[in-house]
């Protein structure tokens, strides 16, 4: 007989499985490691059920899962290092006149978001452009790009300066900002890539972003 008070004054808990007895895991232990992989759910394991998810996952697959259970889903499948973070955006330098960045990376499970941090020099006396495609969308797939002026020469956040998500399935996306004359558009900027509809962890999209100004 089971000495245990609480257990002997409650009923035993519903067949939530379906697999014909009551849960085996009512009372476990949240010290034990119940799938042995070095983690307990104690220690942080979310699912002690799976030996392939603990806090200890090098990496996240791309699977729906959270597999390294830090509260994201496959946020750094494939090493592309432009994968989403909660406070700041991959920085991807300072771009001046004429100048262009390229960046290839996935877009996984709708959860995952990519953002890109640079950097833009600019006069009051010259008329600045920032141009920014989003190519090779996966042909299931409908991804969005949002630019945002982080920070103005003057420390002001200006907010989102564009917005494109009307190519549909596979299509490109583009957002064309003239900024404005005699003001200096220089500063911190953004861009965001998100999926409106589905994603792709085998086929990479392609982000430019050019510069100019006259």
């Amino acid at each position: 007989m089971d000495d245990d008070p609480e257990k002997q004054d409650s009923d035993p808990p519903p067949d939530t499985e379906d697999t014909g007895d009551t849960d085996t895991d009512w009372w476990e232990d949240p010290s034990e490691d119940l799938d042995e992989d070095g983690w307990s759910v104690e220690d942080g394991d979310c699912d002690d059920g799976d030996a392939s998810i603990n806090p200890g996952v090098a990496r996240d697959g791309c699977d729906g899962l959270d597999n390294d259970c830090d509260g994201e889903t496959d946020e750094d499948f494939a090493g592309d290092e432009y994968e989403p973070d909660d406070d700041d955006g991959t920085y991807l330098g300072q771009l001046e006149d004429e100048d262009e960045e390229l960046v290839f990376a996935y877009l996984h499970p709708e959860t995952d978001q990519d953002r890109f941090e640079f950097e833009v020099v600019d006069s009051a006396w010259s008329w600045f452009s920032i141009e920014v495609w989003l190519y090779a969308v996966p042909d299931d797939a409908d991804y969005a790009i949002e630019l945002i002026w982080l920070e103005d020469l003057d420390g002001e956040y200006r907010g989102t300066v564009g917005y494109a998500d009307d190519a549909g399935l596979g299509g490109v996306e583009v957002i064309d900002w003239g900024g404005d004359a005699f003001y200096e558009d220089g500063g911190l900027y953004e861009v965001v890539v998100t999926s409106s509809e589905g994603s792709s962890c085998s086929v990479p999209y392609q982000l430019q972003i050019l510069a100019g100004g006259w």
